[in-house]
């Protein structure tokens, strides 16, 4: 089962608890932070990314491993991991490597 974290930790930030030691809470902070941890821990059906006639499609809810928009791994480790041809990867990857291809089959290494 996936934890929600993050989610849980923007929770508590949000209504200013990180630094409140817990014997000074409210009994509706408590029950409000009960809450929050019930719903962190409530199982999502992640989806993993694919490619749609070489459309990279994220679909929601994406796992958080391949948001690559939220420290999740990068947009090249992902399309390896999908097995995605070299000129897909150079397609979406390319801007990431200041224009230079970041798919360097062992071949052409000199």
């Amino acid at each position: 089962m996936d934890f929600d974290l993050k989610g849980l930790a923007a929770w508590i930030t949000r209504n200013n608890l990180m630094n409140k030691p817990f014997f000074h809470f409210t009994k509706e902070e408590v029950l409000n932070l009960c809450e929050a941890v019930h719903l962190a821990t409530i199982p999502v059906e992640y989806r993993v990314p694919y490619l749609k006639k070489g459309e990279l499609v994220f679909p929601t809810p994406t796992h958080p491993r391949f948001a690559y928009w939220a420290d999740g791994q990068t947009l090249f480790e992902t399309l390896k991991e999908m097995g995605a041809d070299p000129e897909t990867i150079n397609r979406y990857c390319a801007r990431q490597h200041s224009g230079k291809s970041p798919y360097i089959k062992k071949e052409d290494k000199k």
